[in-house]
């Protein structure tokens, strides 16, 4: 009796651990990368649990080069068949772009390829980004 009440409380935490695991994993993911001439990059995906679309986010810190930023993102099943994608492009000398996508009913992961690029000056740059529900 008290070896199953044991094993049955070692079930329960393990349950419990793995749900913290899980949820710290989904919402929101970003990403900045170093870019000459930019500052910095950086890209974000978010989706919150709940929600029926995800967004995502690309910036440069500075854009004295005239360039345009860029956004691909896509969204998978958990069997990572992709169900939906868009590409967006910013304005020319912006700081950035946002786009907000509905979610497929079926979406597991979203996926995004931050970018800028375009300028006169400096090299292309791109950061990338995954989240899940």
């Amino acid at each position: 009796m008290k070896l199953a009440k044991k094993s049955i409380i070692g079930v329960i935490a393990s349950v419990a651990c793995l749900a913290f695991a899980v949820n710290a994993h989904a919402g929101t993911n970003t990403s900045v990368v170093p870019a000459t001439g930019y500052g910095s990059l950086t890209g974000t995906v978010e989706y919150v649990s709940g929600n029926a679309y995800a967004m995502w986010y690309t910036n440069v810190a500075n854009n004295p080069d005239n360039a345009y930023t860029t956004i691909v993102g896509s969204q998978q099943n958990i069997s990572g068949t992709t169900l939906r994608t868009f590409t967006a492009t910013g304005l020319r000398g912006t700081g950035g772009i946002g786009r907000g996508d509905d979610k497929h009913p079926s979406a597991y992961a979203f996926y995004g390829t931050h970018g800028v690029q375009g300028g006169n000056t400096y090299s292309a740059y791109a950061a990338y980004t995954v989240t899940h529900t």
